[in-house]
């Protein structure tokens, strides 16, 4: 990536001259409530968010197992809230380099660890069970543990995979992507009726979601039930989309 003048080593320790810091590289993700958030990266973050852009999965991983050496060994001696955040973006490039690359084992205990970061750092890292059952409380860790998901699956782990994800119970947190997954291994294990709820659930998060209503057709849900959450969808997206035309404005 090119270098910019604020983090270039040439400049002389002598110089005289006043220098304005430049805010570090930050990098936009959609969280689990449809919000962006914008992450701070460190410079070689960066590098690995180009490389993992570009396909280069194994100079990505390369670079991020660096930053991984580098931040475990400052979190030692001076450990804070940003460090966590720092470390679990690493852990994260890392089990995106392994999903892609099929070392999906290796991708579930990166993101495992990311994940219990994310859950370490929330406010309610002390209020996460319901009725004796862990739950996901924030749009960071429920991001993680669908790729987690995603891993298991692709190693055949159904049920584990879907055990994952039913831990995001928080309508709120559940993307349309997740509630896609979770209906397709309700449907790998034989599991109709829960198949036909993620898949209705599915449309009222977008309408558009022809795959979940073809699904629905095959596996014989109620049409009426399928017209309700394809109205549903169709009053949030109108809504979602009034809400963006008033703050742009």
């Amino acid at each position: 990536g090119d270098r910019r003048d604020a983090t270039s080593p040439m400049r002389t320790a002598g110089s005289r001259r006043s220098v304005v810091a430049e805010e570090p590289p930050k990098e936009t993700i959609m969280t689990g409530d449809g919000e962006l958030k914008q992450l701070v990266l460190t410079p070689l973050q960066q590098e690995c968010m180009a490389l993992l852009k570009a396909r280069q999965y194994r100079s990505c991983e390369l670079v991020a197992l660096f930053e991984l050496s580098r931040q475990e060994s400052s979190s030692k001696s001076d450990h804070n809230n940003n460090d966590g955040q720092a470390l679990s973006t690493t852990l994260e490039l890392l089990g995106d380099c392994c999903y892609h690359t099929e070392q999906h084992r290796r991708a579930v205990s990166f993101y495992r660890r990311a994940a219990s970061l994310q859950r370490s750092l929330s406010m309610f890292s002390q209020q996460q069970q319901q009725h004796g059952i862990w739950v996901v409380r924030t749009a960071s860790e429920a991001h993680l543990r669908y790729k987690e998901s995603k891993s298991l699956a692709a190693l055949g782990n159904v049920m584990e995979a879907s055990s994952v994800l039913e831990t995001i119970v928080s309508p709120r947190l559940q993307t349309l992507a997740m509630r896609m997954e979770l209906g397709h291994l309700y449907l790998a294990s034989g599991r109709h009726s829960d198949a036909i709820r993620c898949f209705l659930a599915a449309l009222e998060r977008n309408p558009h979601a022809l795959e979940a209503i073809e699904l629905l057709v095959v596996l014989g849900a109620d049409r009426n039930e399928v017209a309700r959450s394809v109205q549903t969808g169709l009053a949030v997206t109108s809504k979602n989309k009034q809400t963006t035309t008033e703050d742009n404005n």
